[in-house]
């Protein structure tokens, strides 16, 4: 997956793409997983970055219609793929609060599910897991405190 340049995520981020996104995703109905996987592919360019983005990304919404879109749309490996890129990011970035959003919205169980129907698509197993490795050891460091 890409990150995008540093200048080209500053321009996003402050012109309102995260949000136009989210707009966008929340907008399209089923029939249009081209949306989510464009949409999803923007999330996953820019987030991860530092803990201002990806509390931007959680406070517009953009976590839980990465999840939507997950399960809308289950045989999409495009979708599946940036999604599962953009939760790993965030959940990389250990802002604990981004991580436990992305828990409460469903994000565990959505990973989990990518990783039983996509098992043979190395992007989508290979990112799914690795979320759900940080989510879970994150939460039961959480647990234990």
């Amino acid at each position: 997956m890409v990150m995008a340049d540093k200048h080209m995520h500053k321009f996003v981020v402050e012109m309102g793409g995260i949000e136009t996104t989210v707009k966008a995703m929340k907008r399209y109905s089923q029939e249009h997983d081209g949306v989510a996987a464009s949409g999803s592919g923007l999330i996953s360019a820019i987030c991860g970055y530092d803990a201002t983005t990806d509390h931007k990304i959680m406070d517009c919404g953009a976590i839980r219609v990465l999840v939507q879109a997950m399960e809308y749309w289950p045989d999409n490996e495009e979708v599946q793929a940036y999604a599962s890129d953009a939760l790993n990011r965030l959940a990389l970035n250990k802002v604990r609060d981004v991580q436990k959003k992305i828990i409460d919205v469903g994000g565990l169980v959505a990973l989990a599910q990518a990783r039983t129907k996509h098992q043979h698509d190395a992007r989508v197993n290979s990112l799914a897991a690795k979320a759900i490795i940080l989510l879970v050891s994150q939460e039961s460091r959480s647990a234990e405190s």
